[in-house]
């Protein structure tokens, strides 16, 4: 799960260096404008001189790749490129990752921080009331079973697990909601 929320963490972090296209546009025109923009500009037209087809395409595709990098490194990246969908995609990507070094399965490590954070949520909630040690003792010594949702539905853990868990429920709690 750190994995997870550090991947989360460095792609939030990017994209507050993601100018606004508002800005970003107009980075580009005062790009274009600049002597380097207008030279570029330049060399582009005059290489387009006495050329056809494939020699036209790879020359444009030569300029343009010099006009994107130098946009780049002056504006930033390009809003149009780092927006929502490429956000949701980065986190499923983190989680993909996250999920490799628990399971080779998506849906078992999603399932294991369910499966985490009913108990150690439940736990919280225990810890609150007047009788708290003796519930928590019953919890090390025979496990517990938390309703889920829907008819015969439970969270399980058995004693080793349940003592596994309230032993890590601190450490655990904080990134399990994190990534959720």
């Amino acid at each position: 799960m750190q994995l997870e929320l550090a991947e989360r963490e460095k792609t939030a972090k990017f994209l507050k260096t993601v100018r606004s296209p508002e800005d970003h546009n107009s980075c580009k025109q005062d790009w274009s404008m600049s002597a380097e923009g207008q030279a570029v500009t330049t060399r582009m037209f005059s290489g387009m001189e006495g050329k056809s087809g494939d020699e036209l395409q790879k020359h444009m595709e030569k300029v343009g790749a010099e006009v994107e990098k130098a946009i780049a490194a002056r504006c930033g990246p390009d809003p149009a490129k780092y927006n929502e969908v490429w956000a949701a995609q980065q986190s499923r990507d983190a989680l993909g990752r996250a999920s490799d070094q628990f399971s080779k399965e998506d849906y078992g490590y999603h399932a294991w921080k369910e499966w985490v954070l009913q108990f150690c949520d439940h736990v919280e909630k225990l810890k609150k009331e007047p009788d708290a040690a003796l519930k928590l003792a019953r919890i090390k010594d025979e496990g517990l079973r938390i309703p889920g949702q829907g008819s015969g539905i439970y969270f399980v853990y058995a004693a080793s697990e349940a003592n596994q868990l309230l032993e890590n429920c601190d450490s655990l709690l904080p990134l399990v909601k994190a990534t959720i």
